[in-house]
Order: structure tokens, then sequence, then C-alpha cells
């Protein structure tokens, strides 16, 4: 009986999901134009926390804003010019549609987002290995 060897060939499948298994990158849920508590410490605390992720160069991949955190993407919110730093920075920017039109928000082109109804965030972080979500 002769034995036949078959050739293999190297097949790259999903590359991007690769390279994030081996990154140090992690996704973050904002939740509330908020942190901790509604109220004038709380969105101290929040700017605080956006500042830390700037300052300190943390390898965010993507931020998701759902609920009332899509008030931080308006140009009325104190922020703003925070979350248009991230968008320079080319971290990932994603809305709750749902919730952007809920809240009636406004925004400008120094802030690139990607919408997407509940059903797609939901299902984009349900496949995320490392995703914080901020109270």
């Amino acid at each position: 009986m002769s034995k036949h060897r078959k050739e293999s060939t190297e097949v790259s499948v999903f590359p991007e999901l690769i390279d994030n298994a081996h990154s140090d990158s992690f996704s973050l849920i904002i939740k509330h134009d908020y942190y901790s508590s509604d109220s004038d410490h709380g969105r101290s605390l929040l700017d605080a926390f956006i500042s830390s992720i700037l300052i300190n160069h943390t390898s965010v991949a993507s931020i998701y804003f759902i609920d009332s955190g899509v008030k931080l993407l308006s140009t009325n919110n104190d922020l703003f010019e925070l979350i248009a730093e991230l968008s320079s920075r080319k971290i990932r920017l994603c809305a709750c549609l749902d919730s952007y039109q809920q809240f009636e928000v406004e925004s400008d082109d120094r802030v690139d987002i990607c919408f997407l109804d509940s059903i797609d965030i939901a299902t984009e972080v349900l496949a995320i290995d490392r995703l914080h979500t901020l109270e």
C-alpha cells in the first residue's frame, strides 16, 4: 500500500481576528454621559477617565456609545473636544443610532462616527474578547 503525501497550503483566514488576538488593545462601552453618578462630580470623573486614555496613549480599538453615552458626541457637551481628540487618533467611535436619535444629538465632522443599530452593537460587542464597560 503506497502512502500519498499531500502538500499543505498555508491560508490566512480572517487575519484581522488574528491581529486583534495578539494585540494589547481593548474596546470600551460608555453607557452614560457621566461616570458613577449623574452629577457634576460624575462628569468630572468621566473627563478624567477619557483624558487618561489620551495622556497614556492607551490602546483602545473601539468605543461604543449607548443610551445617554451618545450625548458625549454632541458639540454642546463639555467633553466633546476630548471625544474629537479620540477620533483624531483613529479610535473607532460607534454610536447606537437608536440612542443617538432618542437624545437628538447633533455632532459635526470633527468626530468620525460609525452608526449601528442596537442589534448590530450587540452583535459586535458579543464577539469582542477584551471589552470594558464604563458604569
